[in-house]
């Protein structure tokens, strides 16, 4: 059997697949592979969400809700956690270090906010806000406790809380992530922020 034979094979095997999909006007549709190997489109004009330029993508609606927690009194999330009161009152969060760009701090009348914007690009120098996010994180220890989120709680906010292990424990980067991850597989500081802990963890 040659190569295409195999592939016109394979083809045939592979099972039916419904695929999500937002257009960058905000529109979504539903693409399914048929027998003939084209795609039939279902387009939901109700299901409408916000632009994002970029093209198209897999929309994933499902909020990441999982609260890790690091050390006492230290937590690290997505900001889907910061967005619910019961979760932060359950877990005793008193302040919150929003590194995230153009997420809202919803709750300032009952919870202690620093916002720090850092961009999640591997270009950005998120060294120098180390100092400022130790502070309030140590204060925040001290008085209660302290949820970091961004957007995702995948990169900017693992490399804040990875920093500051590294500043307050001398913990060794690479053993702490891998540690980390089996509780939240998730965590990845791009690979800027990657060399910046690397780079934080010597010259400390």
């Amino acid at each position: 059997m040659n190569l295409q034979e195999q592939l016109a094979s394979s083809r045939q095997s592979l099972k039916p697949v419904n695929t999500k999909v937002l257009t960058v006007d905000g529109h979504t549709f539903t693409e399914r592979r048929n027998e003939t190997g084209s795609f039939d489109v279902t387009r939901s004009e109700s299901d409408k969400k916000e632009k994002i330029g970029g093209g198209f993508f897999v929309v994933d609606t499902k909020p990441d809700l999982q609260v890790l927690n690091i050390r006492p009194g230290l937590y690290l999330s997505s900001q889907d956690v910061a967005h619910r009161l019961d979760l932060i009152k359950e877990h005793g969060i008193t302040h919150i270090l929003n590194t995230a760009t153009g997420v809202q701090n919803l709750f300032p009348e009952v919870l202690t906010y620093k916002h720090v914007e850092i961009l999640d690009l591997p270009e950005t120098d998120l060294t120098r806000y180390f100092e400022e996010c130790f502070s309030f994180i140590e204060q925040g220890r001290h008085d209660g406790s302290v949820l970091i989120h961004c957007n995702a709680g995948v990169s900017r906010s693992c490399t804040v809380a990875l920093a500051y292990l590294v500043k307050t424990e001398g913990i060794d980067v690479e053993q702490e992530l891998s540690k980390l991850r089996r509780m939240r597989p998730c965590l990845r500081p791009n690979d800027g922020f990657m060399k910046q802990l690397q780079a934080f963890q010597l010259f400390r």
